[in-house]
C-alpha cells in the first residue's frame, strides 16, 4: 500500500523526478541519494549481520572509553552566565589584574526558638560558634593536618600590621572578643545602631534582628591543584560542616542554628543529585524496554510472533548511544554538568521513535522477496525519514552549542553527539539484530529462547507451522483492500507465522487506527474544530508571554533534600528587602601625574557614591594616598606647591607597610613598631619594609565572591583570650605521642620563661626611656586608638607595648609615646593628631604600569570598593549597574563596575533576546534541513508547527509559574528537537504517498505512519515520566515542559498538520501518478508469478505433476 512495498526496478520507478521540465527538485535529489546510500547499508547489514554487530559494538566501546577522563562542572559562575560577553571580559580582567577570586563560604546563624539575636547571651554563643569554626582541623589523605589558617584567603591589613584571614560579620562590632562584648553595656543598642547606619547587615523579621551572616573567604581554586590546596579546603570544609550540622543544629543544648553555603558545597550538592537520580535513568530504560517489546511485537503471548529480545536490544542500543556520545564529548574536553541527565530522557524519545519506524517499514515490505532485499527496502524508505529527523534534532542542539551560555552548551553538545550515535547504531547494530530476529521468525523459533521456558509459548513448540497466509485483511482501508485484491494473495511458503500477525502495525489497535482514525479526522466539522482550537491556544499563549518571569533561583539547581537549601530559605525569609553587598568600581589607564585625569576619576567616584543605593565607600586608595602624603609632608617639613597633590610618590606609598602619626602644624618623626626580632627602637626604615615584604609576600586581592568584604578584618586582641588547644603531632603509638606531648610542654615552658624575662627587661627599658626623655618627640593617637579598640585608651593598653603581647604592633603604632619608643611631646593627646596608613595593604587595589618611564606613575588599573544595597531579586539589580556605568561614561572615565549579582542580572535581562535568537537560529537551521528532504511548502509547515509549539510552551510556563532561564531554554530546544520529528514524519509520509488527491494522501499518511508517531510519542511520555521523581526542582519543571512538548507535538503531528495538508498540501503530480500505476502493474505481475511458482512447488511436494506454463 506504499512505496515501502516495492522492490527492484519497481521501487526505482516510484521515485521518478517531479521537478519542472524533467529537472529533479532539490528534495528529490537528496532523497534519492539518501535512499540509495541506506539501501547499500541495508544490503551490507542484511548479508553480514554478525559483522555489523561486532563492528558497531567496537566503535561504541571505543567512543565510550573517553568516559575514563570525564570531568564535572557545577560552579554557578561557570554554568549560568555567559563566558564571552562584556561582563565576562570585565570579570576576567578583574581577576587578571587583581588576582584570583577567593571562594566564599557564608554562615547564617539564627536562634532555634526564632527569638531575636540582640541579647548578650546570644552574641556570646555566636562568638563561641565562630571560634569553633576557626578551630576546626582536618586530616587529608597524605597525613597533613589542615587548619583554618591553611585554607583561608589573606590580605595585609595595615592597621593590624600583619596578614589576616578574610572574614566579615557583625561580630566585628566587638572585635570577635568576649571581653569587648562584656564591656558593651548596651548590646542591643550597638546592633541596632550599626544596622540603621548600614555599618552592618542583619537579617530581620519585622522590626526584630533575627539573623546574621558570617562570611569566610578561602583561597581561590586554581585550574591544577598542584599543592593540594583545594583538596585540603574540601577536607577542612567537610569537617566544618559536620561540626555545624551535627554538633550545633542537632545539639539541644546549643541555642543557635546554622545554615551554610559555599561554592564548593554547592558544587558537591549539585553533583550528588546525578548519583541520587541515577536510578531514574535505569527505571526509564527498563520501562521503555518493556514498552518497546510490546510495540514492536504487538500485544501477543505467542513467542513466535513476539519481539521481546529485539525490544530489549532497543534499550541496550540507547544505553550504548548515550555512553558513546558522552565519551566522544569527553575526548573533546566537554565536561558533565547537572543538566547532562536530561540527555538520557531526550534520547529515549528520539531513539525509540526511529527504531519503531525502521521496524514498521520492515514489516510493511513484502515477504515475497528475500530477507536481504526486505532490509534494503526498509532502510531505503525509513532511512530518509530517520535521517531527516536525526539531522533536524542535531541541528536544533548544535545551534545551542553556539550560544554563549555554558549550561546550554554542556547539554546540547552531548545531546547532539548522542543523537548522532543513535543514528549510527540504529542502521547498523539495531538493523542487524532485526535481521537475526526476522530469521528466527522465519524458522519458527521462539523469542528469547534462552531467557524464558518453552511453556511460555502459546503458539506451540519451535518449528510448528501455522496456517498459510490469508489474502484478506478486512480491517485495512478501502484503497489498500482494492490494491490487495488486484495483486492477489501473497504466498510465503516457509514462514510459520502469518505476516499480517507480526508487529503492532498489524495488531488489533493498528487495524482500528487504519480503519477509523483518518476517516474521523477528515470530517469537515472535525477539521474546522481542530484549526479553531489550536489557533485559540496559540493566541492565548501569545497573550500570556509578556507575563513571563525571568531568572534562575540558585536553590532550583540543588536537590530538594540538600542541607544547603536551608541557607536559601533563610536568605529569603530574613533578607526580604535589600541586602548589602560590596561592589568593585574599576578604572583603567589613569595618568596619575595628570590633574585632569585624577579629577575625572575623583568626580566619577564621588558621583557614584552619591547614588541613593550606595551606602559607603569602603576603600578609597586616592583618599588614603593623599592623607598619607599630607602627613608625610608634615613629618618631613615640606609643603605642597600650588595646593596640588604630587602623585610622584605613589610607588613609595604602596611600598610603605606602616602607620604614620602627625600633627598638622608640627613636624614630628614617623614612628612605627619594630619588626620581629628587631631590638632597636626608633623609626621603621626602608630595609625593614623590604624584609616585611619578603616575609609576607604579595597580598591577596579583595575577595569578590558575594561581594561582602570588610577591610577591618581580624581585630586587635587587647586582652589575652584562651584559644583552641594546639594540635599534637600524630604518631604511631601512644608512647611516642605522650613523649612528644611532654617534650612540647617542656619547650613551651622554656619559651614562656624566656618571654617573661624579656618582657620584664622591655618594661624596664620603656620606663627608663620615659624618665630620661630620650628619643624623638612623638604623640599618641589617643582618639583613633580608642575608636579602633572599642573604647580603650593608650594607658589601658600599656601592658601590650611589649613585643610578643597580643596586639603589640597596633599599640606601638598608635601609642608610641606611652610605649616609650619616643619622647612624648608636650601636646600629647591633642585632638588634632592625625593617623595615615601606608599603602602596602592597597597594593591589591592599585596596579601600576611598570613600562611608564616619564611623566609620573601611570595606573594601569585601580579599584574602589563600595557598599551597595541590592534588591533581593537579582534581575532588579540591573538598573543599578546601568546607572553606575552611565556615570562613568558621563565623566569620561574608562572603567566598569562589577559584582556577580550584576553579571547574573545582566544575563537575566538579556535572556529573552538570547532565547529568542537561539530558537530562531535553530528553527532556521531546521527549516533548511527539512527543505533539503521535502518540498518548500512542507518545510515551511513543519517549521511553523514547532514554532507554535514553543509559543504554547511559553504560555504553559506562565500558567505554571516557571521562570525563563538557561534550563528552560534547554527545554525549548528539546521541544524543537522532539516536536519536529512528529511533523516531519507525517509530512514525509504525505509526500511519498502515491495517491492522487490531498485528502487521500493525508489518509494514507495517517494509516501508514500515524501509529508509529503515536507509539514514539507515547514512549517519550513514559520515558520522561520518571523526571517527576527527580530530587531537583528544576528537573521536575523540565518534566512538566517535556510532557507538554510531547503532547502538543502529537496534537500537531496527528491532527493539525494532517488537517492543514488536507487543505493546502497539494496532490500527486501526473507524472508520479503514471509511475505509480506502472509500479502497481509490475507488482501485480511479480506477485502473480511468485504465487504460481509457490503453487507448483507445493503440488510437486504432494506428488502431483504440474507442467510449466
Amino acid at each position: 500500500g506504499s512505496s515501502a512495498d516495492l522492490s527492484g526496478d519497481a521501487f526505482k520507478a516510484a521515485r521518478e523526478p517531479d521537478g519542472c521540465c524533467g529537472i529533479p527538485a532539490p528534495n528529490t535529489v537528496v532523497e534519492r541519494a539518501v535512499a540509495r546510500a541506506f539501501g547499500r547499508v541495508g544490503l551490507a547489514v542484511g548479508r553480514r549481520p554478525y559483522a555489523a554487530i561486532v563492528a558497531s559494538v567496537l566503535v561504541a566501546l571505543a567512543f565510550s572509553a573517553g568516559l575514563v577522563n570525564v570531568s564535572f562542572e557545577a560552579r554557578s559562575h561557570k554554568l549560568y552566565i555567559p563566558q564571552n560577553d562584556f561582563m565576562a571580559e570585565d570579570r576576567r580582567e578583574l581577576e587578571t589584574a587583581f588576582g584570583e577570586t577567593p571562594e566564599p563560604g557564608i554562615l547564617i546563624v539564627t536562634r532555634k526558638d526564632g527569638a531575636p539575636i540582640d541579647d548578650r547571651a546570644t552574641v556570646e554563643a555566636m562568638l563561641d560558634l565562630h571560634e569553633r569554626v576557626v578551630g576546626v582541623h582536618a586530616t587529608v589523605p597524605d597525613g597533613r593536618v589542615v587548619t583554618y589558617e591553611d585554607v583561608c584567603a589573606t590580605r595585609y591589613i595595615t592597621i593590624l600590621q600583619s596578614y589576616e584571614c578574610l572574614v566579615s560579620s557583625p561580630l566585628e562590632l566587638w572585635w570577635y572578643q568576649h571581653g569587648q562584648l562584656r564591656a558593651d553595656a548596651d548590646v542591643a543598642g550597638t546592633m541596632r545602631a550599626a544596622y540603621e547606619s548600614h555599618q552592618e547587615d542583619f537579617g530581620t523579621r519585622g522590626a526584630d534582628l533575627v539573623a546574621i551572616q558570617i562570611k569566610y573567604f578561602f583561597q581561590p581554586r586554581t585550574k591544577v591543584d598542584t599543592n593540594g590546596t583545594f583538596a585540603a579546603l574540601r577536607a577542612w570544609e567537610a569537617h566544618m560542616r559536620d561540626m555545624l550540622f551535627e554538633g550545633v543544629n542537632k545539639n539541644a543544648s546549643m541555642p543557635l542554628e546554622a545554615a551554610y553555603w559555599s561554592t564548593n558545597f554547592n558544587e558537591e550538592e549539585a553533583q550528588s543529585f546525578v548519583k541520587d537520580d541515577s536510578y531514574l535513568m535505569g527505571l526509564s530504560l527498563a520501562f521503555i524496554t518493556v514498552y518497546v517489546c510490546v510495540t514492536l511485537g504487538g500485544f501477543t503471548v505467542d513467542r513466535r510472533k513476539s519481539r521481546m529480545a529485539l525490544g530489549a536490544f532497543c534499550g541496550i542500543c540507547t544505553a550504548m548511544s548515550l555512553s558513546a556520545g558522552f565519551g566522544l564529548c569527553s575526548y573533546l574536553g566537554v565536561p558533565l554538568a547537572p543538566m547532562s541527565t536530561l540527555v538520557l530522557f531526550t534520547l529515549i524519545g528520539v531513539s525509540v521513535d526511529d527504531m519503531v519506524i525502521i521496524v514498521d517499514a520492515f514489516d510493511r515490505t513484502s515477504s515475497q522477496v528475500s530477507l536481504v532485499e526486505r532490509v534494503r527496502l526498509a532502510l531505503s524508505h525509513a532511512g530518509t525519514a530517520v535521517t531527516m529527523t536525526s539531522v533536524t534534532t542535531m541541528t536544533a542542539f548544535l545551534s545551542g552549542v553556539a550560544v554563549d551560555l555554558p549550561s546550554i552548551q554542556l547539554f546540547c553538545a552531548p545531546a547532539a553527539a548522542c543523537v548522532l550515535m543513535v543514528n549510527v547504531l540504529q542502521v547498523t547494530l539495531f538493523t542487524a539484530l532485526l535481521v537475526l530476529d526476522a530469521e528466527r521468525q522465519g524458522a519458527g523459533e521462539l523469542d528469547c529462547a534462552l531467557c524464558l521456558p518453552h511453556t511460555c509459548c502459546v503458539g506451540g513448540p519451535p518449528g510448528a507451522s501455522a496456517a498459510p497466509s490469508t489474502p484478506a485483511t478486512p480491517g485495512r482501508p478501502a484503497h489498500e483492500r482494492e490494491w490487495q485484491s488486484q495483486m492477489g494473495p501473497p504466498v510465503s511458503p516457509r514462514a510459520p507465522v502469518r505476516e499480517e500477525e507480526i508487529g503492532c502495525t498489524n495488531s488489533q489497535l493498528g487495524r482500528w487506527w487504519r480503519s477509523h482514525y483518518a476517516e474521523w479526522l477528515m470530517q469537515v466539522p472535525v477539521r474546522a474544530g481542530v484549526l479553531v482550537i489550536f489557533a485559540a491556544l496559540v493566541a492565548t499563549a501569545c497573550a500570556l508571554i509578556p507575563h513571563l518571569q525571568l531568572g534562575l533561583p540558585m536553590e532550583s539547581t540543588l536537590p530538594a533534600d540538600s542541607v544547603a537549601i536551608q541557607f536559601f530559605k533563610d536568605v529569603n525569609a530574613y533578607w526580604t528587602g535589600t541586602q548589602d553587598f560590596h561592589v568593585m568600581l574599576v578604572v583603567r589607564d589613569v595618568d596619575a601625574g595628570d590633574p585632569e585625569a585624577r579629577a575625572r576619576v575623583r568626580g566619577a567616584v564621588d558621583a557614584v557614591a552619591a547614588l541613593p543605593f550606595i551606602l559607603d565607600v569602603v576603600t578609597d586608595w586616592m583618599a588614603d594616598y593623599e592623607a598619607w602624603l599630607a602627613c608625610t609632608a608634615v613629618i618631613e617639613g615640606e609643603q605642597q606647591e600650588g595646593g596640588g597633590v604630587d602623585y610622584g610618590r605613589l610607588r613609595e606609598w604602596l611600598d610603605d607597610p606602616g602607620v604614620r602619626i602627625c600633627l598638622p602644624d608640627a613636624p614630628v618623626t614617623r614612628v612605627q613598631p619594630p619588626g620581629e626580632g628587631q631590638e632597636d627602637e626608633g623609626a621603621f626604615g626602608a630595609g625593614d619594609a623590604r624584609r616585611l615584604a619578603q616575609a609576607g609576600g604579595e597580598p591577596w586581592g579583595v575577595p569578590r565572591g558575594d561581594g561582602t568584604v570588610d577591610v577591618g578584618l581580624g581585630p586587635p586582641r587587647l586582652a589575652p583570650e584562651q584559644g583552641p588547644p594546639p594540635l599534637e603531632k600524630l604518631t604511631q603509638n601512644i608512647a611516642e605521642r605522650l613523649a612528644a606531648r611532654e617534650e612540647e610542654r617542656r619547650v613551651k615552658a622554656e619559651e614562656r620563661a624566656a618571654e617573661q624575662a624579656r618582657a620584664a627587661e622591655e618594661r624596664a627599658r620603656v620606663a627608663a626611656a620615659r624618665k630620661s626623655g630620650e628619643g624623638e618627640p612623638c604623640f599618641d593617637a589617643t582618639a583613633q586608638f580608642s575608636h579602633l579598640s572599642g573604647g580603650y585608651s593608650c594607658s589601658d593598653a600599656e601592658a601590650h607595648c611589649v613585643q610578643g603581647e597580643q596586639g603589640w604592633r597596633i599599640v606601638r603604632s598608635y601609642c608610641p609615646a606611652t610605649c616609650g619608643v619616643c619622647r612624648p611631646n608636650g601636646r600629647l593627646g591633642s585632638g588634632d593628631v592625625e593617623v595615615a596608613y601606608g599603602g602596602w595593604g592597597d597594593r591589591a587595589d592599585v596596579i601600576l604600569d611598570e613600562r611608564a618611564a616619564h611623566g609620573g606613575p601611570r595606573v594601569r588599573a585601580a579599584r574602589f570598593i563600595l557598599t551597595a544595597a541590592m534588591p533581593k531579586v537579582i534581575l532588579e539589580a540591573y538598573p543599578q549597574y546601568t546607572a553606575i556605568q552611565a556615570l562613568l561614561q558621563e565623566h569620561g572615565v574608562d572603567g566598569f563596575v562589577y559584582h556577580y549579582r550584576y553579571e547574573f542580572g545582566v544575563c537575566d535581562h538579556m535572556m529573552p533576546a538570547l532565547c529568542l535568537r537561539n530558537l530562531l537560529v535553530a528553527a532556521l537551521g531546521i527549516f533548511f534541513v527539512v527543505w533539503v528532504f521535502l518540498p518548500l511548502r512542507l518545510a515551511v509547515l513543519s517549521t511553523l508547527t514547532v514554532g507554535f509549539i514553543d509559543v504554547l510552551l511559553l504560555g504553559v510556563m506562565v500558567i505554571w509559574g516557571v521562570r525563563l532561564h538557561c534550563m528552560t531554554t534547554v527545554t525549548l530546544l528539546i521541544a524543537l528537537g522532539l516536536a519536529i520529528d512528529y511533523s516531519c514524519h507525517l509530512s514525509h509520509a504525505y509526500e511519498t504517498s502515491p495517491l492522487p488527491t490531498q485528502l487521500e494522501k493525508v489518509k494514507h499518511a495517517l494509516s501508514t505512519m500515524g501509529l508509529s508517531i503515536l507509539n514514539a510519542g507515547a514512549s517519550s511520555l513514559l520515558g520522561t515520566a520518571f523526571l517527576a521523581l527527580s530530587q531537583t526542582p528544576v528537573f521536575r519543571t523540565v518534566f512538566v515542559l517535556v510532557w507538554n512538548t510531547v503532547f502538543f507535538g502529537l496534537v500537531a503531528g496527528l491532527m493539525v498538520v494532517p488537517v492543514v495538508l488536507s487543505l493546502i498540501g497539494g496532490g500527486t503530480d501526473p507524472q508520479r501518478r503514471r509511475s505509480t500505476v506502472r509500479v502497481i502493474s509490475a507488482m501485480q505481475d511479480a506477485r502473480h508469478s511468485a504465487h504460481q511458482d509457490a503453487v507448483r512447488t507445493q503440488m510437486r511436494a504432494n506428488g502431483v505433476y504440474m507442467p510449466m506454463a
